[in-house]
């Protein structure tokens, strides 16, 4: 099983779109603007996750690297 701390801060979501032509560096399709984005100190993985804090929570979410 993988565990999750939280690591660095990377910085806050800029926008939330479901347009790919305005999806760029620190955009999401579900979380709101200014939510605080973390990397993690995972063990037990190679996908990338990180932490999102939104309303109070801690949630985990697999980071989709474009290239």
């Amino acid at each position: 099983m993988d565990t999750y701390e939280k690591g660095d801060f990377i910085g806050e979501i800029v926008q939330t779109t479901d347009n790919p032509s305005r999806f760029g560096e620190l955009s999401a399709t579900q979380l709101p603007e200014g939510t605080p984005i973390y990397e993690t100190e995972n063990t037990g993985s190679v996908q990338y996750f990180v932490i999102a804090e939104v309303a109070g929570r801690t949630l985990i979410y697999q980071a989709l690297i474009e290239g």
